[in-house]
C-alpha cells in the first residue's frame, strides 16, 4: 500500500511539474502538450461520440490479429513439437526471424499491406505468433 501511495505521489509530482513548465513556457507546448490539454482533448473525444466507435475498431483489429497469430502459432508449435525433422528445418529460421524488432518490420508491412487495417492486423498477428509458438513448442 505504501509503494502504491508513493507511486501516485511521484506521478502527481511529475504531472504538476510538467504543467508548471508548460505554463511558464519553458518548452514548446506544441511539441509536448501539458496534461491538462490531453485531458481536455480526451473529454472532447468522448463527448463527440466517436470514442466508442474508435475503441470498437481497435478491439476488433486486436482480436482478429491476436486470433490469427495464436492459431498459426498453435499449429506451428504443434507441428514443430511433434515432428523432429520439421523442427530441425524450421526452428532455427523462426528463432532468427523472432529477433527482428517489430518496428523494423513496419516499412515492409506498409509496402505489402498499405496503411489500412490489414497491415495493423498483420503486425498484431506477428507479435502474437511467437509467444504462442514458443509456449506450444
Amino acid at each position: 500500500m505504501r509503494r502504491l501511495l508513493f507511486g501516485f505521489i511521484a506521478l502527481a509530482f511529475v504531472a504538476i511539474l510538467w504543467e508548471t513548465l508548460a505554463a511558464l513556457q519553458m518548452y514548446n507546448p506544441a511539441v509536448l502538450p501539458p496534461p491538462s490539454a490531453s485531458i481536455i482533448a480526451f473529454s472532447v473525444w468522448v463527448e463527440s461520440g466517436t470514442f466508442l466507435t474508435d475503441l470498437g475498431s481497435s478491439l476488433a483489429r486486436y482480436s482478429v490479429g491476436y486470433a490469427l497469430g495464436a492459431v498459426v502459432g498453435l499449429i506451428t508449435g504443434a507441428l514443430t513439437g511433434r515432428n523432429q525433422t520439421l523442427a530441425e528445418m524450421v526452428v532455427p529460421l523462426l528463432h532468427f526471424v523472432r529477433a527482428i524488432p517489430l518496428i523494423a518490420l513496419l516499412p515492409l508491412v506498409l509496402l505489402l499491406f498499405g496503411i489500412d487495417d490489414s497491415g495493423k492486423i498483420a503486425l498484431i498477428a506477428w507479435a502474437a505468433f511467437f509467444p504462442v509458438w514458443l509456449a506450444v513448442f
